[in-house]
Parts: C-alpha cells; structure tokens; sequence
C-alpha cells in the first residue's frame, strides 16, 4: 500500500526528545528524524517506520544532547542526598521487606530481561549484509484458473527461478539479481568416506549481494564455472580435515565430481539462509541434459523450486519494486490461460521475523509467539510491581508517623513523593543487577529445555542491552513506587499520626482489595494458561496420526532405483517389507494439485502422494470403500481418496465415488495434459500433514514409473541395530558412493513438532516463574493482614483462641476477594485461552479440569 504524506511519527517520541534535548538542538534533530522517517516510509511499512524512529530517538539520549537537569529551587542537591541516605536506611532497618521486594523483582526482571535478549536476538536476522536495505527476496502464490476462486496470499517463500533474469534486464535499478536453489541435504563424498550436508546452489554474484566472509579462493570466479562447489569452514575442519581444501574434487549427491574453488567462513547464526556448501548453478544445463534435473531455471509454472533474491541500486523505493512486481505479475497472469500469480517483493529484513510462508529455508517461529512473550512480560513486571505497592501499603503503617511529621514541619507532597519514589528506583536498580546474576542460571536452564532452542536462538550480551537492562529497570521503579507514592503522601497529618485505616484510595474499597483482587486475578490467569498449553502440548503430541510409524525406518533414496533397493532390503534379517513413496506423510510437506470429475461438475485442491502397490497395508491405512492397488487391474489409472476428498466432490456416499473418472493434471516435456484416473479406493482420513493443521482433500496415486524418494522398511522388533547394520551393508553394495541415509519414523515425527515443543517449553517456563512471583505478592498480602491485626490477635491468643480458629479467622477474608478474582479471571482466561486455541484443527477443551486446579493452586 503506497504511504501518504500525511503520515507522522509518534507522538510520545516527540515529546520524550522535545522534554530531554537541549532546547538550541530539537528544532534541528527533529527536522533530520522527520525526513529520515519520510525516507523509511518509502521502504519500509509504517509499523517498521515507526519503529526505527523511536529507535533513533532513543539512541540520541547521550551527552552532549541531553540538557542538564534544572533542578527546582525546593529541591537542593543535600536534599536529594538526604533522599538517598533515608532510603538506604529504609531498607536496611527493614529488611524483609527489602529482602521481598528485591527477590521479587529480581525475579520478574530476569525473566524479562531474557524476553529482551530473545527478542533482540530474533530481531537481528541478516542485520550483518551491508546492503541489508537495499535486498528483496521475492515471494509468490499460483492458483490454477480452474480451481473455482481460491483466494491467492503470499504463502511462498519461493517464487519461478526466471523472475531475477525478467528484472535485471529490465530495470535498471536492478544492481543484481540472483538465484538460490536449496537442497534437502546431500551426500558428500571424499575419498572413502561420506557425509550428508546441507547445501544451496547459487549464482557467481552471491557474494556481491550478501556478505558471508570469504577465506581462500578467488571470490568472483568461484562460483562461475560447472562443478565448482564453495565449502564452508565448518566442513573442511570436521570432514576433510583441512585448512586449505582448494583443489580438491569431491562428488556430491548423484550430481557428479566438484572441484572446490572457494572456502569461506561458517554462516553467522543469525540469519535465515542454513547452508554448508554453495554449488555453482551454471552446473545445473548440463544436468538437465542428462535427466539428472528439472530445467526449473527456465519454468515460469514452477513457483517452489528457489529463491529470487533482488540487489536494488542506491536510492530505489520500494514502491518501484513494488509497480514493476505487478507489472509482472499482470503480463504472466495474461498470457498463461492455465495459472493465475500472485507476486510480491519483500525486504531482507522484514524475513525473520515474518509472515512464516512455505518453503522458508531457516527455522522460524509464529510471530503471535512475539506478541504472547511481550504481553507475558508486561503482565510479570505488572505482578511483581504489584507486589512492591502490597507491601509498601503493609509497611504504611510503620510510616505513617514520618509521613506526618513531615507533613507537620512543612514538607510538600512533591517532596514525599520523590523520597518513595528514588527508594523505589533505588531497589529497583538493586533487583536489576540481581537479575542480571540470575541470568547466569536462568539462559543455560531456558537452552537446556529443548536442544533445538541453540539452533533457533543465540542469547548473547552487549553494551546495548545492558542500556535497555539499566533503562527498564528506572522504568520499573517507578511505575511500582508511584501508586505507594501518591498514596501515602496524600496521608493527612492527623490522619496519619491518629488512625491510618481511616485512609481509602476509593470511596468504600481499600487499596488492600483491589490489589488483592488484582494480585489474585493475574495468579489464576498465569496458572489457568500454563494448564492450557501443556494439555494442548499433550493432546497434540498423543494424537494418532491415522497411520503407523512404530517399527518403521525410513531410507532416502537418493535418486537410486527403489526396485533394486526394495528387492536387497527384503533380504536383510529383521525386515518384514519395503514399500515406497515420494513423500513422508506427517512431516509437513506436500504436493498438490487441482483435480476435477470427469463431467467438470466439481473442482478440488487435493494433495496426494505418488506409493507403492503395499503402500497401504505397510502403513496400516485404512480402507472405508472399494480395494486397494494390489487388487487393481490397472494400477497406473487409479486413484484412492480420503473421505474429506469424496465429500468436497460431492458425494455423499462412499461407495458412489468407486468408478467415477477423475482429471489430475499431468506436465511431461514442458507441455500440460491430463491424467484420467479411476477411482478404486477410499481410505480413512489421516493425517498426512501435523496433526494440528486441518486434513484436506488427499489422494494416492500407483507410483509406476515415477521416481520415488523414500524407501518405506517395516523392521520387526528387537535388535534395531543388527538389523540397521544390515541394511547399511547392503547399501554399500548398491550405492557405494554414499552411506545410508535413514531416520526413525518416530523421530521424524518428532522433529516435525519441533518449532511447537520449544514454543510449549517456552511459554511454560515463563509462565512457571510469573508463578512463583504472584506467589510472592500473595505473601505480601498476608504481611499486610498480620501488619493490621497484631493486637487483636495478641488479645484473641490470651483470650484462650486457637490456632486453628484464628487462622480461619485470618483466612477467610480473602474467599471474597477469590471469589471476585475467580468471577474475573475465569472468563478473560476462557477467552483468551480459546483464542488461541482457534488456531488448532485438533485443540482441547477448556473446562473444570483445568480451571479446579488453577484456582486450588492459587488457594494453596
């Protein structure tokens, strides 16, 4: 969307840079961020605009900006001196208030302090590339003009591999433009050993748009020649063992001999790109020639195939990219009367975080995920200031003595209110540093919550967050020490040296209430939430994927025969059958097509897969209608669907779909045709994607001479490595140039639950400490309590009142207020919970078994 002039930063920055510049500096300093702001809006979006002006603003709170500090006349340096001493002494006469609050805090900053770290960390992908700003990558979607309508969004990191050539000779704002093929790890031999790693293929100009470090080799010619492959350090130090590996020849996959023209540093962490070695995409013609690889750098239909990624000239908007996008995107939907595209250019940084799209080449996480660690943090600093104002209040008694002579000899309220204030921003400076020493424990116990937790982020320190860390914690204090602050400095002086409960913040509820209410509140929603995640954690991971993964290896084939693998397999002892299949169901990837009847009454998106006659049995699928393909007559022309399939195409009943025709599109030779399959089969819904995503319309189609992937072995239980050891010997037979690439089904599956365990673990953790934080508020609510009712239980005691009776005494004034909290939280909890939870095909329920114990919690 094009921005308008009318646009402005905000207001609040403004006003922070208007209140701490020096009076002779704003008009200037404002006028640079403004043009500056007008600058970002033509590359970036307003939200990120925003964002970086607020940045900037922050960034100039430095000497020589900042005005010195005008003091009033009242307020005297041996005064705030004065301030300073009273507080020290404050806290160490009290201690355990002290004590309380700091650890409180502590506690609650730690926590927050590594959201910062983590945010930061997620919000400094790519920022390394010196033309960070000026590279776009650009995205896609393709809907078939048959498909009846489907709306088109940009779900694809990929986009049709031609589009960089289409803009560089085009527009002369284009300063390079290049390809980048990923690969799905690849067998790398070296003399008699081999290796899986992951590689890319990619243009000579990489290292002129992106800067990854460059070590030996000549940078501008490496990647020019076929068959010329750049290692990363990583590979020459753990596999070849050498500093220098230039020369040497190594075969990769089954694409042939590469000859190693460059070395280069391992990828810094933080960026979206995963790669171990860069192959040289002038390799891919002659593969081509040779059936060894789809001619994707030519095919305009093919929009999952790589990464377009765009080096813009100096000065260029984006809303030129943008125009000349559409453009594009408007001649290609004109002339292909099959396709319809959907083409957009997104800025490098705008990757990660990001929209999470298919086909992204790094791990990601949802940004909700962002927004539930901010509101999460908020809501713990929120507690634990919570908890500084109960206990504040509880020690108001104590004070209101001083409060009152003070009052008596002539001290202003402004002048109460900054002693309570600099107390609490001394503790609060205190807590920090305290939180920074828990940060030591807290980062290694946050890593070791899942292994997969180093591989997404990298928490590090630096003097920049150590700002943040000092600029939170002044924040802190004084939002805790403000509502203590206007409250005890509005004591009366005879109020405050006769009778302190005479003192209410509102007309008839206490102060003690509504916090209690609030601290209440807040502790059923931590525990409610934490009781969501882990049931939805366990529901989602005990779910039965409609198929079978005990006992089951699954073998990559490498391009190799399936037919020559299957026939030595079924040899090895503690094999019980192979079967075969080109994609993994329950991993998250797909194919997909648009199929039709024979009579064009009804279209369907349906994902299918390309399986081996036994595919069903050795998967135990299950067959609602009709025969699987070991009973076809002719396999090649049939076709099995799911009920979800049969419904979408109308048909009610599943035997009425068994004979029925259907039109699968077919690309053979760069040319469109069809397939007319014959329904034979309906298996029972499974789920061929994660289990929390809907199951859709899918089909099975007879493999035949399609090349498969995956070999499916069923092994029998007992000794797994005796069996795996055999395979492996085989393997060597039929391809020696590389070792067996094998998984685990149930492996798989795990890791395909990867990005939602660390979310769960995550969020449980943090959740876990608000706990035990919330815990400390209700502590100082029972302080205030026995603070209040010191004699009357001293005169109850004597009076021959019990233990037990007098803690019911004390007790039951708070069933109200749990009752109020319960009554508040409960449906705040609901809502937000299902929220959530609305973002799962397969959720839980949210009912008595988990509301019961977060309220009994609570009372505990």
């Amino acid at each position: 969307m094009k921005k308008t002039s009318f646009e402005e930063p905000p207001k609040w920055a403004d006003r922070f840079l208007s209140w701490f510049c020096k009076k002779e500096l704003v008009e200037h300093i404002q006028g640079d961020l403004y043009e500056i702001f007008q600058d970002n809006l033509e590359t970036y979006s307003l939200k990120k605009a925003k964002w970086k002006y607020r940045f900037a603003v922050l960034s100039l709170f430095r000497p020589g900006i900042v005005r010195k500090l005008e003091l009033p006349s009242i307020i005297s340096r041996a005064m705030f001196k004065n301030y300073f001493k009273i507080a020290g002494r404050q806290m160490l006469k009290h201690k355990l208030f002290t004590l309380l609050n700091v650890v409180g805090l502590a506690t609650s900053m730690s926590v927050c302090l590594l959201i910062i770290m983590i945010l930061e960390d997620q919000f400094s992908y790519d920022h390394f590339h010196t033309n960070k700003d000026r590279i776009v990558r650009v995205v896609s979607d393709r809907m078939n003009l048959e498909d009846g309508g489907r709306p088109l969004i940009l779900s694809n990191a990929t986009s049709p591999l031609p589009f960089s050539k289409e803009l560089k000779e085009n527009y002369p704002w284009v300063e390079k433009s290049i390809n980048i093929l990923p690969t799905r790890g690849s067998i790398v031999k070296w003399q008699e050993t081999s290796r899986p790693y992951t590689g890319i293929w990619a243009d000579p100009g990489m290292h002129e748009v992106f800067d990854f470090g460059w070590i030996e080799g000549d940078i501008k010619t490496a990647l020019q020649e076929p068959n010329s492959v750049v290692l990363t350090q990583k590979v020459a130090d753990e596999y070849l063992k050498m500093s220098n590996p230039i020369g040497q020849t190594l075969d990769i996959a089954n694409w042939g001999t590469f000859k190693v023209t460059g070395l280069m540093p391992n990828h810094p962490e933080r960026t979206h790109f995963r790669f171990d070695f860069i192959m040289s995409n002038s390799t891919i013609p002659g593969l081509v020639e040779q059936d060894l690889f789809t001619d994707v750098l030519n095919d305009w239909d093919n929009i999952y195939a790589g990464y377009n990624y765009i080096l813009l000239a100096e000065n260029t908007k984006l809303d030129e990219v943008h125009a000349a996008v559409q453009k594009i995107e408007d001649e290609k939907n004109q002339s292909n009367k099959v396709y319809q595209f959907k083409f957009a250019a997104q800025p490098l940084l705008d990757i990660t975080p990001g929209t999470i799209r298919n086909n992204n080449m790094g791990p990601s996480i949802p940004p909700f995920f962002y927004y539930f660690l901010i509101t999460l943090s908020l809501l713990i600093m929120l507690t634990a200031c919570f908890n500084y104002t109960n206990l504040s209040i509880a020690r108001s008694l104590k004070r209101a003595r001083e409060i009152g002579i003070r009052k008596v000899s002539g001290a202003k309220r402004r002048q109460i209110v900054t002693q309570f204030l600099i107390e609490s921003v001394l503790l609060s400076i205190i807590a920090v540093l305290f939180a920074i020493f828990l940060m030591e424990f807290i980062v290694p116990a946050f890593y070791r919550l899942d292994p997969e937790i180093s591989n997404v982020m990298h928490l590090r320190k630096s003097g920049f967050l150590f700002l943040l860390f000092f600029i939170f914690s002044l924040l802190v204090g004084l939002i805790a020490g403000l509502i203590p602050a206007m409250h005890l400095s509005s004591f009366q002086p005879i109020q405050a040296l006769q009778k302190l409960s005479n003192v209410k913040l509102f007309a008839r509820v206490g102060l003690r209430k509504v916090l209690i209410v609030t601290q209440f509140t807040l502790s059923i929603l931590f525990v409610l939430g934490t009781v969501i995640i882990l049931d939805q954690q366990r529901l989602t991971l005990s779910q039965d994927m409609g198929f079978s993964t005990e006992n089951i290896v699954n073998v990559r084939l490498d391009e190799i025969d399936f037919d020559l693998v299957k026939k030595e397999f079924e040899n090895v002892k503690g094999v019980k059958s192979v079967a075969g299949s080109v994609i993994v169901p329950g991993l998250g990837r797909d194919m997909m097509e648009d199929i039709k009847t024979f009579n064009d009454s009804d279209s369907v998106q349906l994902s299918y897969n390309y399986v081996t006659a036994n595919y069903l049995n050795d998967m135990s699928l299950t067959l609602k209608a009709g025969t699987g393909f070991e009973e076809a007559s002719d396999k090649v022309e049939s076709i099995i669907l799911n009920e979800v399939a049969v419904e979408r195409l109308g048909y009610t009943n599943l035997e009425e779909v068994l004979g029925q025709v259907i039109k699968f599109p077919n690309f053979e030779n760069g040319e469109r045709s069809t397939d007319l399959l014959t329904v034979i089969g309906v298996v029972e819904n499974f789920n061929y994607r994660r289990v929390y995503e809907p199951i859709g319309s899918y089909g099975l189609r007879y493999a035949g001479d399609e090349p498969l992937e995956t070999a499916v072995v069923t092994i029998t239980e007992g000794d797994y490595s005796t069996t795996i050891a055999g395979l492996q010997t085989v393997w060597s037979k039929v391809n020696p140039k590389a070792d067996l690439a094998y998984t685990f089904y149930d492996e798989d599956i795990s890791l395909a639950y990867t990005e939602f365990n660390i979310i769960s673990k995550i969020l449980g953790f943090v959740a876990l400490i608000a706990i035990v934080i919330a815990c400390m508020g209700l502590l100082g609510m029972v302080i205030y309590t026995i603070e209040g009712k010191q004699k009357e239980i001293g005169i109850r005691k004597v009076l021959g009142a019990s233990i037990g009776g007098l803690t019911w005494r004390l007790s039951r004034g708070f069933l109200i207020l749990i009752v109020i909290a319960v009554i508040v939280a409960t449906p705040v909890a609901i809502v937000l919970g299902n929220m959530w939870l609305d973002g799962f095909t397969l959720r839980t329920s949210i009912g008595g078994r988990q509301i019961i114990p977060a309220i009994g919690l609570v009372l505990i």
